[in-house]
């Protein structure tokens, strides 16, 4: 297949680029366009936004028949000679699924979005849109640390503009939280992008993976950036102690915002940049078990926190931090098992929590009042909703079957020879997601309905048709996850080997950072 893919052109060489620019031109064409009296504007933006995106999803498909398993495919362009920047793009059996996951969302969110709930400055929703996609595709096709961190910062303000102007009644308040959490985050990480472009004389990732290699940096130096970049990373993340600001803005900005913020990029950051590159600091026995710690404190503390919730967004969003917590066990393990899962749980996570993102917001166009308080009895108005929620919170809870139960159970089986009780404590957070999640079902679904709470209509044909192709992957991925499972065999055990030999070589007493400060 993927012989067959290249003979006709969807070549590797212009399938990298292709997928970051498509969006991120096409959201300055649709930013450009005019503004014209009635709807007629919002409906333009909509049909382009949507035919770009397609066009984005289909190219990661061909993307991914034409990079084989084990391999690593790059581009490669000048851009900043004096600084040692390169525009330079790649695909790693790490971020393949991610690229795919990320297009394919956010192509559904928008389907998804009724097209007469924007009609407030529709154009630049769109606009908007379209550079958040490729602010989030940019940051898994990077294989430069200025790029990454340039395209990171294009993600971070299109999704304050969504939260802040589009949200519900607590947007601004939550945009603005968003904002202020994840740029002091940001700030940090610029601060060890330059120390490690200063130490390595460039900053694409084979120049500062061999810096980390041959000339490491003093166990200092390696410190301080490595909590830099995790800072940065577990801000956006959402890792307790850090989560306060996700909660509000999942439940109060628009669907695609939350589904965006459910996408995993600062645990995707963690693992492929703070690990290779500062391996010593990494995988120092404190630095393992604080990060361990914090991964399981956030597994329960988002599972118990959840069972108290007032209305299902904010459930799910809880759940998110709990999901999070287990790939930040899994990636302080280290292992191939625990890093795999870990993969595999942020992928799932953002097919399962995206999916239910989106469905919440299908109700609360029906029901402006969606706290459990106002609801119940769902089940027996929206029969294809009521199963479509009962599916997702299974899902979310890693029933068999479905696609949550294989990361977690990669994460804990790979994390037990490193962290045996803090795993044990884990499980717990599988027992509580079950809980929290079939509650708040009962409550939704099969409760008592409120005296004068309206009676809603079910899923329309288009809502069914984008609900349908979550459940095929949730479906698809829980009975047969080996085509993402091969993807990430080489790519993962390349990369555990390559830190663990990394950190093996001592730190010398002065490094080159602090050689060129002299």
């Amino acid at each position: 297949m993927n012989t067959m893919l290249a003979a006709i052109g969807f070549a590797p060489g212009w399938l990298l680029p292709g997928i970051f620019a498509l969006p991120l031109v096409g959201s300055i064409a649709v930013w450009l366009l005019p503004r014209a009296a009635g709807d007629t504007d919002a409906r333009l933006a909509r049909t382009i936004t949507i035919g770009l995106l397609s066009v984005t999803a289909i190219l990661t498909l061909a993307l991914w028949l034409v990079v084989p398993n084990g391999s690593t495919e790059q581009v490669d362009y000048p851009w900043i000679d004096e600084f040692g920047a390169r525009i330079r793009f790649a695909a790693t059996g790490i971020s393949l699924p991610m690229i795919v996951l990320t297009a394919w969302l956010m192509l559904l969110s928008v389907i998804a979005t009724d097209r007469a709930a924007i009609t407030h400055r529709a154009v630049s929703y769109y606009a908007l849109i379209l550079l958040l996609t490729a602010g989030i595709l940019g940051i898994f096709l990077a294989a430069d640390l200025l790029l990454f961190y340039l395209c990171w910062e294009l993600m971070l303000v299109p999704l304050y503009f969504l939260i802040g102007v589009w949200g519900s009644g607590r947007g601004p308040a939550a945009g603005t939280t968003f904002f202020i959490y994840t740029m002091l985050g940001s700030l940090l990480m610029l601060v060890a992008v330059i120390v490690v472009a200063s130490a390595a004389g460039g900053t694409t990732y084979d120049t500062v993976r061999t810096m980390a290699t041959n000339q490491p940096m003093s166990m200092t130096a390696q410190a301080f950036c490595f909590f830099a970049f995790a800072a940065a990373f577990l801000v956006k993340s959402a890792l307790i102690p850090f989560h306060t600001w996700l909660p509000d803005a999942q439940s109060e900005g628009p669907p695609i915002a939350a589904v965006a913020l459910g996408i995993k990029v600062g645990t995707y950051g963690l693992m492929v940049l703070a690990y290779p590159l500062f391996p010593s600091a990494a995988l120092h026995p404190v630095t393992r078990m604080i990060l361990a710690s914090l991964g399981v404190v956030g597994v329960l503390y988002g599972s118990l926190v959840a069972l108290v919730q007032p209305d299902f967004r904010r459930v799910i969003s809880y759940a998110s931090i709990a999901h999070l917590g287990f790939v930040v066990v899994g990636i302080s393990a280290f292992t191939a098992e625990s890093l795999q899962g870990a993969v595999i749980v942020m992928v799932n996570a953002g097919i399962t929590t995206g999916g239910m993102f989106l469905l919440l917001g299908m109700l609360r166009k029906r029901i402006s009042d969606d706290r459990f308080q106002s609801l119940g009895g769902l089940a027996k108005d929206m029969p294809m909703f009521g199963a479509l929620v009962v599916l997702f919170a299974l899902a979310n809870a890693g029933l068999p079957g479905t696609n949550g139960f294989v990361g977690e159970f990669l994460v804990l089986i790979g994390s037990f020879t490193h962290f045996p009780v803090l795993v044990l404590l884990a499980t717990i957070g599988v027992i509580l997601a079950a809980a929290y999640l079939l509650w708040a079902v009962q409550r939704m679904l099969f409760g008592q309905r409120p005296d004068g709470a309206p009676v809603a209509r079910d899923l329309n044909g288009l809502e069914a048709g984008v609900m349908a192709a979550f459940v095929l992957a949730i479906i698809g991925l829980g009975l047969a996850p080996a085509p993402v499972l091969d993807r990430l065999d080489d790519s993962v055990a390349s990369l555990v080997t390559r830190v663990n030999m990394s950190a093996i070589t001592a730190p010398p007493t002065a490094s080159a950072v602090e050689d060129a400060a002299r």
